[in-house]
């Protein structure tokens, strides 16, 4: 605080300690507005960091947490943009995966090489880089792609988990200001929460992908052997894979939960498959089978339940392979089950199974037209079939 008089004035005693005094108290208050800014900033600093934890801890998405990263660094005081590149360690690039102010072009997803652009420096010394010039930070390759808006300098921190880097956190200033130091210890900071919470959602990505690609293997590995069965058993091909899918329909028009249709079909697939262990000269047999012998063929859906059982992913679909000769009468095997005793998802591969056999040529017969079926399934409601399953059937028939 500066204070004059006009000679030949002077400031008396009094008055200095007056000024001293407003001095002081001036100063106090000047202290106190910057403790009141300071607390707001280190406020906004632990909200941004409450934020990424949740990311990390409540979600796996690695588009959401990236978005969540942006959000809070762009709070922070003199920030007017900031970008988040993604290392692809196989073709050893920086990938663009969102941004905030910088107006990339629509459909642009470029990639910078290590040694293209100046944010790589950040990748290759795993450290942060501070650059008072913005438009090397992509690259003269790739500058076209942005629109700077007359940012001053930018500053790239390297996002690492379990000693590796995953991507790169680049964020912008605008004309007036640069970087300040209690920021950049803030972001390089946050820098190090995304980079554990970004490796962790691809890391699941991964594992998702990984597991989806051994269902299809699973689930090929289950339609070859179904198409093994058909020809073992001389049954019409495509027999298993047109009753699985009418099974599936049939039952989401029953209501059956999603969840659950994934295991019916695979039922379905493999509801013969305890027939393995038949012996040809029964399983094939021209003539009629004598007591024992229906005895071995009756012991096939045992068998199938004793194969799936010890499977731990098929386990689910046991219900049809094992179940599904079984009648709504209590008549039918391994264990005459009666009504509601036999699983939904049985009772209702039953009526199709039956319906498809009739229709379809076997060597011992020519197929039946689509009425003698229908009239056929009607007349065994409440004895091989059930009559609720049975109505919604005959309303779905005349697609079949």
């Amino acid at each position: 605080m500066y204070v004059s008089v006009a000679l030949p004035r002077e400031i008396s005693g009094g008055e200095l300690k007056i000024l001293t005094l407003l001095a002081e108290l001036g100063a106090t208050a000047i202290h106190r507005i910057s403790l009141h800014e300071e607390t707001k900033r280190r406020m906004r600093q632990l909200q941004a960091t409450r934020a990424v934890d949740m990311a990390i801890n409540s979600s796996l998405n690695l588009s959401l947490t990236i978005d969540i990263l942006l959000e809070h660094v762009l709070a922070q005081s003199n920030i007017s943009a900031a970008a988040v590149f993604l290392f692809n360690s196989q073709l050893k690039r920086l990938e663009h995966a969102a941004s905030r102010g910088l107006d990339i072009k629509p459909g642009e997803k470029p990639l910078f090489g290590l040694s293209e652009a100046e944010i790589g420096r950040t990748v290759l010394e795993r450290r942060m880089v501070v650059s008072s010039d913005p438009s090397k930070a992509l690259g003269k390759n790739y500058v076209h792609l942005f629109k700077f808006k007359g940012f001053s300098h930018y500053t790239s921190f390297p996002l690492i988990a379990r000693g590796k880097v995953v991507g790169v956190l680049a964020v912008f200033y605008n004309q007036a200001a640069g970087p300040i130091d209690e920021n950049l210890e803030f972001l390089e900071m946050l820098a190090d929460q995304a980079g554990i919470a970004i490796s962790s959602s691809k890391l699941y990505e991964e594992l998702e992908q990984s597991n989806l690609e051994l269902q299809l293997a699973y689930d090929a590995t289950i339609e070859s052997m179904a198409g093994f069965l058909e020809m073992r058993n001389h049954e019409t091909i495509g027999h298993c894979r047109r009753v699985a899918e009418q099974t599936v329909n049939l039952a989401k028009a029953a209501k059956v939960s999603e969840q659950r249709m994934v295991h019916i079909y695979r039922g379905a697939l493999l509801h013969d498959v305890g027939k393995i262990g038949i012996p040809d000269n029964i399983l094939l047999k021209p003539t009629s089978l004598t007591k024992k012998e229906w005895e071995v063929i009756h012991r096939h859906p045992q068998d199938a339940f004793d194969l799936l059982s010890g499977i731990a992913y098929l386990r689910p679909a046991l219900e049809i392979p094992y179940c599904h000769h079984e009648k709504f009468d209590g008549t039918g095997y391994p264990r005459g089950l009666k009504g509601k005793e036999i699983p939904l998802e049985a009772r209702i591969f039953a009526i199709l199974d039956v319906y498809d056999a009739l229709t379809s040529n076997r060597p011992y017969r020519k197929a039946w037209t689509k009425k003698k079926a229908l009239d056929f399934i009607r007349e065994q409601s409440g004895k091989h079939f059930d009559p609720q399953i049975i109505e919604i059937f005959l309303k779905k028939a005349k697609n079949l």
